[in-house]
Formats: C-alpha cells, sequence, structure tokens
C-alpha cells in the first residue's frame, strides 16, 4: 500500500484468475520433417478479445466398452453437474439426451455427431459349407446367400434393402466392389454389422474383424463459456477430465490497438514443426511456442500461448494467401473464422468482488481496486483485509532517526571537548566547523516549522524533544497518538509535500530552490497533442505490395511499419495502424506511441500520445492517401502556459515549471487539462527531512563548509610540506658548505702544519749551528 491507502476493512471475492490463451494445432508425424512445399509465406499475428458465439469441443467417439456395457453412474460431470448416465447410455445419441436434460443447469448443449462406419472394405467372396447373412443396424441386407456370394450381390442386396436402411434412419455410399461401401446414421445412434453363416468364409473380414462390430459417434459440446468436465470416469464418455480444448462458432475478433502485432516468414529454411517454433519465439511478439507429443500416431503439436494475461490477449493468425496450403492449414487460426487450432486454455481477466461491487483485471495484480493499494491474487476464494496505517514501521523509523541525531552528536561532543578526566582533547577542540555542525542541526530540529501542509509545525507535537545536554528521546505513546489522528499532518511534519486546491492540478516534483509557501496558479494555455487528420473516409482494403506502407515521423523519430493485408472496418482499421506502430521498435524504444481513431465517417486521426510542442505526426508512404485522403491536416502540439504566484513560468508538455530566480523555482506542476484562467492554489511545505538534508548539504557538499576547512587543512599540510621540502633542501646545501669549509680548514691546518714543521726543523738546523 501507498501513502494513498484509505484505511478500513474490505471484503474481497476472487471468483476467477487472470489466464494466458494456449492453443494447440492438429499432430504431427515429426517435428523435424517439412511442412509443404517450402513456398515462402508471411504469418501475421495479432493480439484481441473473442466476443460472442459459442465455444465448441468435441469428444472423443465412445469406445466398444461403453457400447456394450453403457456408462456408468457418475462417470461424467458438466460444470460440475453430475450428468444422469446408466448401463443404457450405449451410444453418442443416448449420451447427448441425458446432457440436454440438464442444460439450463450446466450452461451446455451436446450435439450427438453422425455415425459413420467408413468404408467397410474389399468384400472377399465367400467360400465354405454354409450360407452368408449381412445385418447392417438391424436391417437385413441378405439372408441365407448361396456359397459364393461376390461384392456385386451385396451391392443388389443393398439397393433393394434402401427403403428399410432409410426407416433406419441408416444411409450409405459407396459400392462393396468398389470397396467403399459405408453406413451413416445421423442421430449419433450406434451402427450394428453383423456377418453369419456358420462355416462361412469371406465378407468383409478385414474391416469387420469379427461376425459382428459395433460403430459408435462422439457428443459435440457447445456453450457460451468454458466448458469443464470431471466425473469418476469421464474417458467413457469419449472426454478428458478438466476444461475442455475448445474452438468457437459465431464469435468475432476484435483487435487490440496497444498491443503490438507483427509477422513472421515461413520458407524452406525453417517450415518444419521446430523451424516454425524457432521463429516464433525468435520474433519476440508476445507469444512463447512449444512442442509437445502425446504419444498418439501424430504426436507433435506445436502450443501457442499468449506472454500476457487477460481477455484482449487471445490470439489470431493470419496467413498469406499465396503462401504454402500445408503451412496455412496448420497454422491459421481465426476465432471467427478457420481454427486450425484448439484453444486449451482462455485468455481471461481476473474477477473479483470488493466490498461488493465487481472489479476486472487483465492481470493477477490489481491496482487501486482499493485506493492506494495493490492485490495479488493467487488463489479463488473469499477473504477479509484490514489496511491500516503501519504505525510500527513509522515509529521505527523516527527512532532511527533519533538515534541517528544522538550518535552524531555524542560524536561531535566527543571530538570538541576536553576531557579533565583523562586529561585529553578532543581532536576538534576549537574548532569552528564542527561547533557550528552541532548547533546548527540542533536549532534546525528544535525550531517551528513554517509553511508546513499540515497543523503539527514542531518535532515535540510527535512526542520528540531535546534536552539541554543536547540528547534527543522520543515519546512512542505521543508518537503514536499523532499518527492516529493525523498521520498526513506527521507526514507532512517530515516531508516535501505539495498539494493543490484543483484536482486537475499536482505537484510533479521540485528543487531545493523551491521555497516553501502558497501559490496562486494561472492558465493561459493548456497543451495540446500533435495528430494527423484525415481528409476523407479511410480505404478500408489493404493491399500487400501497394498500398501497406506508411512512412511516420512522430515526435521527431521516424520509421515504416507494414498494414497486414485484408478488409477492414473503419475502427478495425484504426487499431491495425495504432498496432503496426505500437509494435515498431525505433518507436517503442524512445517511448514513442499514438491513438488512432475513426470517426462516425471513417475519416482517422492518428494522435502522438505526447502534450506539448515536442508532439507531432507526419504520414507518407504508399499507404498514406489511402489512410488519410490526399490532403490530410497536421496539426503540432503545444505547450501548457501560465503563471505561478503571478510569475511567468515556464511551459514543456503538461508541465509548467517555476521561473528560475523565483520563489518557485524548480517547482514543476502537471496541468492536466481543465480550464482556462484561475486554478486555484497549491500549498508547497518542506518538512524537517528536507531541511535537515538541505542544512546537512550545506556542509557536507562539495562547496560546503566542512569541504571548505578541509581544503583549508589539506592546503595548510600542503604549505608545511613545502616548507619542509625547502627546509630539507637548504640544510643540504649548508651541510654541503659546512663540509666544503671544513675540508678547506683541515687543508689548511695541514699546511700549518707542515709550515711548523718546516720551521721547527729550521730553527733546529740554526741552533745547531751556534
Amino acid at each position: 500500500a501507498t501513502a494513498k491507502a484509505v484505511a478500513g476493512s474490505y471484503n474481497i471475492n476472487v471468483t476467477q484468475l487472470a489466464q494466458a490463451q494456449t492453443i494447440t494445432s492438429a499432430g504431427q508425424t515429426s517435428a523435424t520433417s517439412p511442412i509443404g512445399i517450402g513456398t515462402s509465406t508471411t504469418i501475421n499475428l495479432q493480439f484481441g478479445s473473442i466476443s460472442g458465439g459459442t465455444v465448441t469441443s468435441s469428444g472423443a467417439k465412445l469406445s466398444s466398452a461403453a457400447a456394450a456395457g453403457g456408462i456408468g453412474a457418475n462417470s461424467l460431470s458438466i460444470n460440475g453437474t453430475t450428468i444422469v448416465t446408466s448401463s443404457a447410455t450405449t451410444s453418442a445419441n443416448a449420451l447427448a439426451s441425458q446432457i440436454n436434460l440438464l442444460t439450463s443447469t450446466t450452461g451446455v448443449t451436446a450435439t450427438a455427431q453422425a455415425t459413420d462406419t467408413g468404408a467397410l472394405g474389399a468384400f472377399t467372396t465367400t467360400s465354405g459349407a454354409a450360407t452368408y447373412t449381412l445385418d447392417v443396424g438391424g436391417v437385413n441386407i441378405i439372408s441365407s446367400g448361396a456359397i459364393g456370394t461376390t461384392a456385386a450381390d451385396i451391392d443388389t442386396a443393398v439397393s433393394g434393402a434402401s427403403a428399410a436402411l432409410t426407416a433406419a434412419g441408416i444411409t450409405f455410399t459407396g459400392t462393396a466392389a468398389a470397396g467403399s461401401l459405408k453406413f451413416a446414421k445421423a442421430d449419433g445412434s450406434n451402427i450394428t454389422v453383423q456377418e453369419s453363416g456358420a462355416g462361412a468364409v469371406g465378407g468383409f473380414t478385414t474391416s469387420i474383424g469379427a461376425t459382428t462390430k459395433t460403430f459408435t459417434s462422439q457428443v459435440s459440446l457447445s456453450s457460451a463459456t468454458a466448458i469443464t468436465v470431471a466425473g469418476s470416469n469421464p474417458a467413457l464418455a469419449g472426454f478428458n477430465p478438466g476444461t475442455l480444448p475448445i474452438t468457437y462458432s459465431g464469435a468475432t475478433f476484435v483487435q487490440d490497438a496497444t498491443q503490438a502485432s507483427g509477422a513472421i516468414t515461413i520458407d524452406s529454411s525453417n517450415n518444419s514443426l521446430q523451424g516454425i517454433r524457432d521463429a516464433i519465439n525468435k520474433a519476440n511478439l508476445g507469444v512463447t511456442a512449444s512442442i509437445i507429443a502425446d504419444g498418439s500416431g501424430t504426436p507433435y503439436h506445436l502450443v501457442l500461448t499468449s506472454n500476457k494475461t487477460g481477455v484482449t490477449s487471445s490470439l489470431k493468425l493470419s496467413v498469406d494467401p499465396g503462401g504454402d496450403t500445408a503451412v496455412g492449414n496448420l497454422l491459421a487460426y481465426d476465432p471467427a473464422g478457420t481454427q486450425n487450432f484448439t484453444q486449451s486454455s482462455a485468455a481471461q481477466n481476473s474477477a473479483l468482488t470488493v466490498n461488493g461491487i465487481a472489479i476486472s483485471s487483465t492481470t493477477s495484480s490489481v491496482s487501486e481496486a482499493i485506493q492506494g493499494t495493490t492485490l495479488n491474487l493467487t488463489k479463488i476464494g473469499a477473504t477479509s483485509l484490514n489496511v491500516a496505517l503501519n504505525s510500527s514501521a513509522v515509529n521505527s523509523a523516527v527512532g532511527s532517526l533519533v538515534a541517528s541525531y544522538n550518535s552524531l552528536n555524542q560524536t561531535l561532543t566527543g571530538l570538541t571537548s576536553y576531557n579533565a578526566t583523562t586529561q585529553q582533547a578532543g581532536l576538534l577542540l576549537g574548532d569552528a566547523t564542527a561547533r557550528q555542525v552541532q548547533t546548527k542541526i540542533r536549532d534546525m530540529l528544535s525550531s517551528t516549522l513554517t509553511g508546513s501542509n499540515g497543523n503539527l509545525t514542531n518535532l515535540s507535537q510527535v512526542g520528540i524533544s531535546i534536552d539541554k545536554t543536547g540528547t534527543m528521546s522520543l515519546d512512542s505513546t505521543k508518537l503514536q497518538a499523532a499518527l492516529s489522528t493525523n498521520a498526513n499532518d506527521v507526514s507532512a511534519l517530515f516531508a516535501t509535500m505539495g498539494t493543490a486546491t484543483d484536482s486537475l492540478v499536482s505537484v510533479a516534483s521540485s528543487t531545493s530552490a523551491t521555497q516553501a509557501g502558497t501559490r496562486a496558479i494561472g492558465v493561459t494555455a493548456l497543451a495540446t497533442q500533435g495528430k494527423a487528420v484525415g481528409s476523407a473516409a479511410a480505404g478500408l482494403t489493404i493491399t500487400s505490395g501497394s498500398n501497406d506502407q506508411l512512412a511516420l515521423t512522430i515526435d521527431g523519430v521516424s520509421a515504416t511499419v507494414t498494414l497486414q493485408a485484408g478488409t477492414y472496418t473503419a475502427a478495425t482499421l484504426a487499431a491495425q495502424v495504432q498496432s503496426a506502430i505500437t509494435g515498431s521498435s525505433a518507436f517503442t524504444s524512445a517511448g514513442i506511441g499514438v491513438t488512432t481513431s475513426a470517426d462516425v465517417n471513417g475519416v482517422m486521426t492518428i494522435t502522438s500520445n505526447l502534450y506539448g510542442s515536442a508532439s507531432l505526426v507526419n504520414v507518407s508512404g504508399t499507404g498514406a492517401n489511402n489512410l488519410l485522403g490526399a490532403t490530410p491536416t497536421n496539426t503540432n502540439g503545444i505547450d501548457v502556459a501560465g503563471t505561478i504566484d503571478g510569475v511567468l513560468a515556464t511551459g514543456s508538455g503538461q508541465i509548467l515549471t517555476g521561473a528560475v530566480g523565483s520563489p518557485t523555482e524548480g517547482m514543476k506542476l502537471l496541468i492536466n487539462g481543465g480550464a482556462i484562467g484561475a486554478r486555484g492554489t497549491v500549498n508547497f511545505s518542506q518538512g524537517y527531512g528536507f531541511k535537515l538534508n538541505q542544512l546537512v548539504d550545506t556542509y557536507v557538499s562539495s562547496t560546503g563548509s566542512i569541504s571548505s576547512s578541509t581544503d583549508s587543512l589539506n592546503r595548510s599540510i600542503t604549505d608545511i610540506q613545502n616548507q619542509t621540502t625547502t627546509l630539507n633542501a637548504r640544510l643540504v646545501d649548508i651541510e654541503a658548505r659546512y663540509r666544503a669549509q671544513f675540508n678547506a680548514l683541515d687543508l689548511i691546518v695541514a699546511n700549518m702544519n707542515s709550515t711548523q714543521s718546516y720551521l721547527t726543523q729550521q730553527l733546529a738546523a740554526i741552533a745547531n749551528l751556534k
């Protein structure tokens, strides 16, 4: 839940979960063998909704066990209702009758399909010691036929029994002579073919396989909604348990213009079941393809599942009429027409009620059914939901604020004070910046808040106080009382908030330059969207290679899209155009979208989703004239214009921004429509959280006082280091000079010593002369 959630108790009843559509193709003998002759074939894919008509599902033919012993009691239930069956329920006709007795309860109508023996095959001339007799559906065809009864004899006998067969509701086609003779019964009753004649050899032995064989049919079920089958043994009735795979009859398909359509090409390089699967998945069209094998004689089925849930995510696959027939026979799927897939899972919305009000959602994540709340649906059933303020989380957050403040205050006190006991001074003792940080934060949190959006103006009103030592404390009881009576005011006390008196005006954002206060709003122009409007009704036939290309420039981005060939109504063509544009990566990657519509005269309008002067739509290409006529009108969007607090503001799209240098600098207002003129006021307040961040930023930002002090200290350190380097250099020079002087003196002394020695010797010599 968000801050917009409304507290209260809500009764929720989920009756249906959203699901995606899954469809399954007819079986193939191989997943890797080519399908068709490799002719290049375009498969167009659309998403939309299916409505109207009925859903139909056909069961399997009744088994020989059911034909012989019937369908036991409780074997079959449909949509939760048990169908009354017994040993007498031995045919599709009988089963359909029992199902239809409960149509008013199940919503399902049953139809018995015609029973068909299929071609009985070659008739072998009889031989042996006995005569030959043939009965079909209780009608005697030939009795006591002589040894050597031939296929021609059978054909003659069948023709002779045609009146009796007709009376029994049996028709026949083909001939025994050609091996194509077969019998059918339109009402779905069983047909028993019996051959007899003790000792006789021959007849329809290759197809009958025994003296008697009973041919059965199957039941087809139809309903306006999905059909669910259960029971102790539904297979006896020809059905598997669960929601039945279906096809549609009489339905309509409406394309969802908000979802991208796309196409893949199947040719000789990828015309196997695996190749088709890989081509679909590689195209990223919003559908996932897979292959399943069911173990039958044609085990491999292509399974397609839409990636999105909801009724608007049903699939339609259209095949290029000039493409490969075999590929078309496999992949064509139109819920309103040819369906070569069966649906095993219907696209459906989540359905629920909230306090008795019906809600529908395309996903299982339902937003805003309860204001400010998202419901994640996981199962069907009823429950109750209590929405209340998470006061424990608020208490925890405020408690963290108190603890963080006290930790900071204790750290700063320790760094800026002298401990007489330990006779240790804090590292920042006497530092003016550190003392200022501590004092300013304490003063700000102790001050009264001005311009608040709520009725609370100081922290003491929510139980936060600071004592004379600078320690902050929290009275949780007082905070809880404030939350219980005015939670929004508590939020306004801490956060930046902006509220407008006009419901179509809202504060989108603000900056540190925005000042608190109540500001009058005036609108002189509303933002509009760029659009292209046709000059004539759109042509409703799109022909490949002729008028299917649209070259568009939307909001400054250009791309070409291709429309799917076909014949449309104005509404379906509008949906196809919008879907094609939505599917263009050039537009989607830039976040660009459009809305396409047709008026009552069939004239098309393509409107950019963007507001403002950057919004524009230009259309050219081979399909432009067909879609918009020869002289369409292109209108660029305009920006909103107006004033905030009487000062001209800057408009961009629907955003009105306060003027630089004004008290509203940095304030961005979303003007979402409405009227021209005075639009009420916006009250903008900045809570303690904003002011604390702003204050701290003045200290810790790159231009803050801490950074300045740090820079000053670093410069002093650098100066000292430079002075040390200079002094060291001078000392080296002095040492060198002193060493040079010492060496010179040492040399002088040596010379003097030498002179002394010389003089001493001379004096001694003189003395000796006496």
